[in-house]
């Protein structure tokens, strides 16, 4: 995992922010097919192909400016 900072100044109001921007290497994940994962590494994987799924909705959302950004978050143990 990686964050970078990211700060950003309003010119007109002079307000301050920072944020953080996380990143993940998820590569491979998405060929459970491929994988011959089982058990918990399964499951894990599950999870992540559902989470990049969100992710990839939200990102299509936004960059066509819908108005509903379809997240939601499912945590199935």
């Amino acid at each position: 995992m990686l964050y970078i900072m990211v700060s950003t100044m309003n010119l007109v109001t002079s307000e301050a922010t920072q944020n953080k921007l996380w990143l993940d290497d998820l590569a491979d994940n998405e060929r459970l097919a491929k994988s011959d994962a089982q058990g918990e590494i399964l499951k894990e994987t599950q999870r992540i192909n559902r989470s990049l799924s969100a992710l990839g909705e939200v990102i299509f959302a936004l960059s066509y400016k819908i108005s509903h950004v379809p997240y939601r978050f499912y945590c199935n143990n």
